[in-house]
């Protein structure tokens, strides 16, 4: 699925923050919603892992059509704690 996005050339580096505010949020959560209707219904709670999952999936998806590449783009980071069912073995994706 892709989704319509105002192109703006961006050259040299930027922090991800600066990137993760730069993306159109609306997009993201309108291709998310396109993804799966069936994770935003009337009770979302049953459905909040696949609608986390769809999310995720969308900002791959807006990532990729700005040119970054989630696979290879390097990330430093400080300290990261995740809940036991969050965490992800490398190669899981």
């Amino acid at each position: 699925m892709r989704i319509e996005t105002t192109k703006r050339k961006l050259k040299g580096s930027m922090s991800l923050f600066s990137l993760l505010a730069f993306l159109d949020w609306r997009q993201i959560l309108k291709l998310a919603i396109k993804i799966r209707p069936t994770s935003w219904s009337e009770s979302p709670v049953i459905e909040w892992r696949n609608a986390g999952d769809t999310i995720f999936s969308a900002l791959i998806n807006v990532l990729e059509q700005h040119g970054v590449d989630p696979y290879l783009t390097i990330v430093k980071i400080k300290a990261l704690e995740v809940s036991d069912n969050n965490e992800r073995r490398q190669g899981d994706y």
